[in-house]
């Protein structure tokens, strides 16, 4: 059941560290750390990222805004959305809402949210979780606010409402056919305030009106107080009178979006082509905001411009975006896109540090994108990248360019590795193996034959080539060939119960395999002449080691500085075990720990710093605690949570990730792969950018408070909009928790059969890195079983004492006083 006043006592305040409200948290850049700056670009090369349908918001989407405490609020036709970043609090007509068809959002000065509808203005209290009425019996189109906080609602059909909400004052601004100083129509579709205190007045077909706030507040309009804007040829005014949208920017002018001619400034920019106007092809404008560095963001049909600030007319670049129809800055910079058939997402901007290799879908592949399955590096630090339809392509990471390789423009290649001498050894499959020069021309064949010498396996998709020798990964296991002698020998054959060669990993001149069993197998090359004495083969069953899950098949091996190796398995995530010396029985293993976390790994590579590990959603880095170390659990790489993770959304490839597609080069970079394209990240640019910053702690916020007798319960959401995976929650009940307790933002923290007593539940956030946020939630309440049972403790003393009185009178009364 939902608390009651008389059973609680409820009070949220900020700890001792935090002077704000809970409802006014820093904007971007303070230095409390609350928020991160705003993105220095929001459109270059930008992606949209949705959110999830499983939140429940819907695909249609009317109005945006983010509120003090830091939800994003989402209307839509049927009801209204509160996100916290993960999941959706939706409000409908049952839950206090007068209207599910919500046509307006505006969040004022004071951090009150108002709520537009098609059947008049609400105001949410964030105490009672509920909307009360505002104004009544019209739609609204529009909210703004003037300088003295009274609020200015536009209508379908009832003109401008003028509205005070600390009196409830209100006045009705209509049009008069026979008052030249009125609104020049009834029909108002946009709203804008200046500082000058103007406010200016969209009509759907008749121009703009120009009010003195003051004036119509007081109702005494003088013609100096209204001013009428409207379609002209021959003096300065707008290109249609169909206005859809109004903006004032950070300079003070007003930007005007129409129905059917574009949208521009007003008055317009002489300095300008077109007066600063720009042609929307007629399409109509659906939005307006401007961004931290001043520059207008205008949407129109499916796109949306942005303006350069100072620069009028001027497009600096453009997005697409299916049927836009609304646009919000939060707090964090980031841009979010309310749309006709999309729902809402977000604008995310190219990471720093993270560069497109090789382009997907799109462009001149049209829908036949490259899928990426092999990287290696020659000796001038170009990167040499296998693809499975379209060839071999050379990358330079110092010009940034990408070009294809001599004539394989049409070869699948699933691996490649680079030879002392430079040449390529490339794996294709079932075409076998080949060797080419750096331009492509081919100088050795390794195919399977019927008769002769030939390759003694059906398939080859991985290589490793170390100074003439070369060991190919088949389907019928490991075979060493010779590039001198010309002569082929099985290292490991695949045996009666087989297995395919899943992964080569080179180190030095010692080449792991890894199994699509488990097995790990180590080709050591460190031999002096001929093919039969330069290896010697050793394997470990992996499959067997004492781990949580069986480990099965390994897509990639990285061997540590210490001689421990890393592999990544798909069913068992990452595994760090020590090998055994040289002298030690096949078979044996020091120790073995999975780290990394708990999901499928499609790849794994080792850096001075810590490693990198591919999964089929995302690339993690885990940083060594201090240095090497050994992968004892005791080190806590088991528990470790990644230091940084990135997502397609931050500009990996789309699709799938490649299993084993995943490459360190000598300088730091690391490489991955998928079926479209590949992309490269540089550790040293991505540490220096705000995105590395995990030390920075989203806003906090408890709602939905409940208690039932000896129970309570409570929402705790971290507002992270954009990253929420980054920040955990922690919840604390004094008298009654010892430590603090992990949560999941946004989910129900429950406590159950709680003892008598009063009690505080402190909640804070923490970042991935282990930085507790500037300010800490406290909710102080009292278990409403100790309150009857003061009530009842009350009374028996209460009787006790008024027993006691009375017989203490019978006591003491005079003998004479009895009636006989």
């Amino acid at each position: 059941m939902r608390c009651s006043p008389v059973l609680l006592t409820l009070s949220i305040v900020l700890a001792a560290t935090a002077a704000a409200s809970v409802y006014a948290q820093p904007l971007a850049g303070d230095p409390s750390g609350v928020a991160p700056p705003p993105t220095a670009d929001p459109f270059p090369a930008s992606r949209v990222v949705p959110i999830a349908d499983s939140a429940g918001i819907g695909s249609t989407v009317t109005a945006l805004a983010q509120c003090g405490v830091g939800y994003l609020w989402i209307g839509t036709p049927s009801g209204l959305a509160r996100y916290d970043g993960v999941a959706a609090r939706i409000y409908r007509r049952s839950e206090s809402l007068v209207d599910d068809r919500i046509t307006a959002l505006f969040v004022d000065s004071q951090n009150v949210l108002w709520v537009g509808t098609a059947s008049g203005l609400l105001r949410f209290d964030p105490e009672s979780d509920a909307f009360s009425g505002g104004l009544d019996g019209f739609t609204v189109t529009a909210i703004a606010e003037d300088s003295r906080g009274a609020l200015w609602i536009g209508t379908t059909d009832s003109g401008v409402i003028a509205y005070q909400p600390e009196s409830g004052y209100a006045v009705r601004i209509g049009y008069d056919p026979n008052a030249p100083r009125s609104i020049l129509s009834d029909s108002v579709t946009a709203i804008e305030t200046d500082r000058r205190g103007w406010v200016w007045v969209g009509t759907r077909s008749r121009g703009i009106t120009r009010l003195s706030a003051s004036a119509a507040f007081a109702r005494r309009v003088s013609e100096d107080d209204v001013f009428h804007i409207r379609q002209s040829a021959s003096q300065p005014g707008i290109r249609s009178d169909r206005i859809t949208e109004l903006l004032v920017d950070t300079a003070g002018r007003l930007w005007v979006g129409t129905a059917n001619r574009g949208y521009g400034p007003w008055p317009p920019d002489d300095a300008a082509e077109s007066g600063g106007w720009v042609d929307t092809g007629g399409r109509s404008v659906s939005a307006f905001l401007v961004d931290a560095h001043g520059d207008v963001l205008a949407a129109s049909g499916e796109r949306i411009d942005r303006v350069l600030a100072g620069e009028p007319g001027r497009v600096a670049r453009s997005h697409g975006h299916p049927t836009v129809t609304a646009l919000l800055i939060d707090r964090s910079g980031t841009v979010w896109i309310g749309s006709e058939t999309a729902g809402v997402g977000r604008l995310v901007p190219p990471l720093p540090g993270v560069q497109t290799v090789l382009a997907g879908s799109g462009g001149a592949w049209g829908s036949d994108s490259p899928t990426v399955w092999s990287f290696a590096e020659e000796r001038d630090a170009t990167i040499v990248v296998a693809t499975d339809r379209h060839g071999l392509f050379r990358f330079d990471p110092d010009a940034g360019t990408t070009a294809a390789v001599g004539a394989l423009a049409e070869t699948p290649i699933y691996g490649v590795s680079v030879d002392g001498d430079g040449t390529l050894w490339l794996a294709r499959g079932e075409h076998g193996a080949v060797a080419v020069d750096r331009d492509g021309r081919v100088q050795t064949q390794l195919v399977q034959t019927i008769v002769g010498p030939g390759l003694p396996a059906e398939a080859v998709f991985s290589v490793a080539a170390v100074d003439g020798l070369v060991v190919l990964g088949t389907t019928s296991g490991v075979i060493l060939y010779d590039r001198d002698s010309a002569r082929y020998r099985f290292a490991a054959a695949a045996g009666a119960d087989g297995f395919v060669v899943t992964t080569l990993a080179r180190s030095d001149r010692r080449v792991w395999v890894g199994t699509d069993s488990g097995s790990v197998g180590l080709i050591d090359l460190s031999g002096e002449s001929g093919l039969d004495d330069r290896f010697a083969v050793g394997w470990y069953d992996v499959s067997d080691l004492r781990v949580d899950r069986i480990v099965q098949p390994v897509w990639s091996i990285a061997e540590r500085a210490d001689a421990s190796l890393l592999l990544a398995a798909r069913d068992g995530g990452v595994i760090a075990f020590e090998r055994p010396g040289r002298d030690a029985a096949a078979g044996d293993h020091v120790s073995a720990v999975r780290v990394g976390g708990d999901p499928p790994a499609y790849g794994v590579v080792d850096t001075v710093d810590g490693y990198w590990v591919l999964t089929p959603n995302d690339l993690r880095f885990y940083r060594y605690p201090s240095g090497r170390t050994e992968p004892d659990e005791r080190e806590g790489e088991r528990r470790a949570a990644p230091a940084l993770r990135l997502t397609r959304a931050d500009g990996l490839p789309e699709g799938v990730f490649a299993a084993g597609a995943l490459f360190a080069a000598s300088d730091g970079s690391i490489y991955v792969g998928g079926t479209r394209g590949a992309a490269r990240i540089d550790p040293a640019v991505l540490s220096g950018s705000q995105w590395a910053i995990d030390a920075l702690v989203p806003p906090l916020a408890i709602s939905q408070i409940e208690v039932d007798g000896g129970n309570v319960s409570a929402v705790v959401a971290a507002l992270d909009l954009v990253a929420p995976e980054q920040t955990r929650v922690e919840v604390l009940l004094d008298g009654y928790d010892d430590q603090w307790v992990a949560a999941a933002s946004g989910a129900r923290v429950t406590y159950q059969d709680l003892p008598a007593g009063a009690y505080r539940l402190h909640a804070r956030a923490v970042s991935r890195n282990g930085v507790v946020g500037p300010a800490q939630l406290v909710v102080e309440f009292e278990s409403p079983r100790r309150r009857r049972t003061a009530a009842i403790v009350g009374l028996v003393v209460f009787w006790t004492l008024v027993t006691t009185v009375a017989i203490q009178i019978g006591l003491t009364r005079p003998a004479d006083s009895r009636r006989t």
